[in-house]
């Protein structure tokens, strides 16, 4: 099984789940935002509406408009330390849905003038580092009263690009040419790089306008931006069910795109129908679908060993076939090192020195010996060898007299016996 680099960085995968969670907050509350046409931060909310059983009388909850209205108001009456104080009461609440419920209502009581002052101190105090999420929720609330105003104190003030590409997708739901324009007009990098205030336009109208995003994704270069556009959309098309997913995944015209899109989709897919996932890719037939087949059977070898085994059997000889098999022995050999050699055994003629590389990394935990006597199958000397100093050498750490007591049995290259023995 293969271990894929996760290009993303965490804030942008922040960003992805936040932008959900949001456009859910606000549907369920419902109203306008003046005139937009996109609900309201501050519209009235009844959290007993949403399923909070025994949280919805008006001792804790105001439950009426006015009683909403005169709460978060009060806030706006709160001198700066005093809206420091409670920012920093809220963040210290150990109740992790409690923080966030009590944080959104907090953001609604802000008046439009208070926001630059408070997400001043939200980052002055440390938090927007280790609170991403209430940090995100802020910038969001700020965007939808002043988003130039809060774009320009993020081109001033941050250096990442994780405030403005929140400010970015919420704007976008409300003046797309705008945020568009925005975007385009502080791209500061060559036509071949990637916008990356062009991905915070497109998670922000993902879910409402899915083609528009892909449109927009798709005219961006080869990138990583691109890549992060992409992966913001994914959400959106599985939602749509498994057939328009893997539609749309064929429809992109750019082949990286649409190879990535596939990786990105396949094994997402594979939880529900492994099979479909699977015969999926198999259609495909390219190289980057060989690929990824390693990942669906990975998650089939959790869900049914023996259907998984049993589509491996009928698949034709290529590079998809090859990759299944090296799934199902690194499955195999991460739970029964024994089972997971009988099977590489019957299907030699097939195992390449990678399938002997996974039985080697996964069975040498369980069982050394075995994992240590399948190293001589690697046909690579210098691959060969290497895997022997690793395998042995984190052996002989973990039961230094069974490893010695190997090396001495001359089952071992002398060269690398001389290496693991300091000479």
């Amino acid at each position: 099984m293969k271990v894929r680099a996760n290009l993303l960085l965490v804030p942008v995968a922040v960003m992805a789940g936040l932008a959900g969670f949001l456009a859910g907050r606000q549907a369920e509350r419902g109203g306008s935002g003046g005139g937009s046409g996109v609900p309201s931060l501050t519209a009235d909310w009844n959290p007993g509406a949403t399923g909070r059983a025994g949280r919805s009388d008006a001792g804790e909850v105001a439950g009426s408009a006015g009683g909403r209205r005169s709460r978060l108001s009060s806030l706006a009456k709160l001198g700066r330390e005093q809206v420091q104080e409670k920012m920093g009461a809220l963040m210290r609440s150990p109740d992790a849905q409690d923080r966030a419920r009590a944080w959104l209502d907090f953001v609604d009581g802000l008046e439009p003038g208070q926001f630059e002052q408070v997400v001043a101190d939200f980052r002055s105090m440390g938090l927007s580092g280790s609170n991403l999420s209430e940090y995100a929720t802020l910038l969001s609330a700020w965007a939808k009263h002043d988003p130039l105003a809060a774009l320009d104190f993020a081109e001033k003030n941050t250096g990442n690009v994780f405030a403005r590409q929140t400010i970015l997708a919420t704007w976008a739901n409300s003046d797309l040419a705008g945020a568009i324009g925005w975007a385009n007009g502080h791209f500061q990098g060559t036509p071949d790089q990637g916008n990356p205030w062009m991905v915070g336009v497109i998670r922000g109208i993902a879910a409402g306008d899915p083609a528009r995003a892909s449109q927009l994704m798709q005219e961006m270069p080869f990138s990583r931006e691109r890549g992060d556009a992409l992966v913001a959309l994914i959400p959106t098309v599985m939602a749509r069910g498994a057939t328009e997913a893997m539609a749309w995944a064929d429809g992109l015209q750019d082949s990286s795109l649409r190879d990535r899109a596939m990786r990105e989709i396949a094994p997402r897919l594979a939880e529900k129908d492994p099979q479909g996932a699977a015969n999926w890719l198999a259609a495909a037939n390219t190289p980057e679908a060989a690929n990824t087949i390693d990942d669906v059977m990975t998650v089939w070898m959790k869900a049914s060993p023996s259907e998984a085994v049993g589509y491996y059997e009928r698949l034709p000889a290529g590079a998809m076939r090859t990759e299944a098999l090296s799934s199902l022995v690194s499955s195999m050999a991460s739970t029964d090192p024994g089972q997971a050699l009988a099977f590489l055994s019957s299907h030699r003629g097939e195992a390449t020195d990678p399938i002997y590389g996974e039985f080697i990394k996964n069975s040498a935990g369980s069982q050394p010996e075995l994992a240590v006597e399948q190293i001589a199958n690697i046909q690579d000397v210098q691959n060969r060898d290497r895997t022997y100093l690793k395998t042995i050498g984190k052996w002989m750490k973990r039961d230094p007299d069974a490893a010695r007591q190997y090396l001495a049995s001359g089952r071992v290259p002398a060269n690398v016996v001389q290496q693991l023995n300091g000479g």
